[in-house]
């Protein structure tokens, strides 16, 4: 009886404990199985499908379980300046695996998955992005000035990955934006838009923050590896939208603006890459910070995922062919981080549950 109990408590703690963060995982899954679909292994692809789609399913059951059995907490944590923005991550993740779906599994129930994981996204983009705002706006913040430089960090441009990948999946699912459908072309811009415009208000915090304010290694969070994450969702997006855009008759006229700033993205995207490398070396090899395993983390391989798809999909749109073995090189760099990242989880989990771990970050 003792031994249930324990148990029961352990998986209470879990489940009071969980972060909503977690879904980054399901971006981060989705974006490499992706990434090695487009060298040709498709059976390898699948699998991760497979998995990214028991993983969301897991973890969508956690936080109802969450909603259902500790509502304030969660509740709570959408003012938190930490923990709040892991809420993007659920529409990210659901934008990701509807893509997944579209591409991998190019027939009727693929496409209905996808149409179905599109509108869910937006729905939830909708709740989450405005709602999270709404609730930190006006939580009570008279005590967290000194609190405000930790708070701010790359997890807040998941708010723009999970807007691009609105675009990203938009642009499969109404991938034929003729005249009649101009509306669904129109959301689309108007969305690309948004997203690019919300990078530069928040970026431009984030970089302040990381310039003019004093920063230890352990402040360096993998969060701002999505500096360059944002970029690289934004230049998929301009890509896909680019394609669709030729196929309407009212918006064409757009898209040579639109690849300008696409290639801008990606030209962005590969600037904080080089930024953020070196950085990564400084914290975790000068200045010693261990690699314990958080779930933002999965913040650093989605990144490194998408960077390796937007510039496969750049170079076919441009007719590139110089760069060629940049994503095989990002690929095999996205293929290690994922490996690891998913090894630390599953020995986190391994030893929540046997109740070996005292500290919640470590594996």
């Amino acid at each position: 009886m003792n031994t249930c109990s324990q148990w029961r408590n352990r998986l209470l703690d879990m489940v009071a404990e969980q972060a909503p963060a977690n879904f980054a995982m399901v971006m981060a899954t989705g974006i490499v199985s992706l990434a090695v679909a487009q060298r040709g292994m498709k059976t390898a692809a699948l699998a991760m499908l497979a998995l990214n789609a028991v993983l969301l399913l897991s973890l969508l059951t956690g936080l109802g379980a969450r909603l259902a059995l500790f509502p304030r907490r969660a509740l709570q944590d959408a003012a938190h300046p930490l923990r709040g923005p892991g809420y993007f991550t659920l529409p990210a993740a659901l934008c990701v695996l509807g893509r997944q779906c579209g591409v991998l599994l190019p027939n009727l129930p693929g496409t209905h998955t996808a149409q179905m994981l599109f509108w869910l996204a937006a729905m939830l983009w909708a709740v989450f992005v405005w709602g999270v705002l709404l609730a930190r706006i006006t939580s009570a913040k008279e005590n967290s000035r000194q609190d405000a430089p930790p708070a701010i960090n790359g997890a807040w441009l998941v708010a723009v990955v999970s807007t691009q990948g609105l675009v990203v999946l938009g642009s499969h699912v109404f991938p034929g934006a003729q005249d009649a459908d101009g509306a669904a072309a129109l959301l689309m811009v108007a969305l690309f838009g948004t997203g690019f415009a919300l990078y530069g208000m928040l970026i431009s915090i984030i970089l302040y923050r990381l310039a003019f304010f004093p920063l230890a290694a352990k402040d360096l969070s993998p969060s701002f590896w999505i500096n360059a994450g944002a970029m690289a969702i934004t230049t998929l997006a301009g890509c896909e939208l680019t394609h669709m855009l030729h196929a309407s008759s009212q918006l064409a006229a757009l898209a040579p603006t639109l690849q300008g700033l696409t290639i801008m993205a990606w030209g962005l995207s590969t600037w904080w890459f080089g930024l953020l490398l070196p950085l990564g070396i400084w914290r975790h090899v000068i200045q010693r910070v261990p690699l314990r395993y958080n779930p933002e983390y999965w913040g650093l391989v989605f990144p490194l995922g998408m960077y390796t798809v937007c510039t496969v999909s750049l170079l076919e749109l441009t007719g590139g062919t110089s760069l060629q073995a940049l994503p095989m090189a990002t690929l095999g760099a996205a293929l290690l981080a994922w490996t690891t990242t998913f090894c630390g989880l599953a020995r986190f989990v391994f030893c929540q549950i046997t109740g070996r771990a005292q500290n919640p970050q470590a594996t």
